[in-house]
């Protein structure tokens, strides 16, 4: 993030180690939350579900594989953009 956690001090071990410590990141996943089961749901049309959040969702999945396995795992894989190819490829030929 671009903020720093000035004047947000921890006291307990269970306060240091949580998932967003901060209350900004808090807010903000509380909103992105409201803002994708309230809002999308209601407003987005059939062309916009299929054509820009079906792409940006499994692209957000594979971000979101691709940290864990570097970032928390400490391992590197190439195997993640073969099978985003070989599923990409399949879904083009069975359509």
């Amino acid at each position: 993030m671009f903020y720093r956690e000035a004047g947000q001090f921890k006291t307990t071990y269970e306060a240091d180690q949580s998932l967003f410590p901060l209350k900004e990141d808090r807010l903000g996943l509380s909103v992105i939350v409201a803002i994708a089961f309230v809002v999308i749901p209601f407003l987005a049309t059939d062309f916009f579900l299929t054509s820009a959040m079906t792409p940006f969702l499994i692209f957000a999945l594979a971000a979101i594989r691709l940290n864990v396995l570097t970032a928390y795992a400490g391992q590197l894989s190439l195997g993640i953009g073969a099978f985003m190819g070989v599923g990409s490829y399949s879904a083009y030929r069975l359509t």
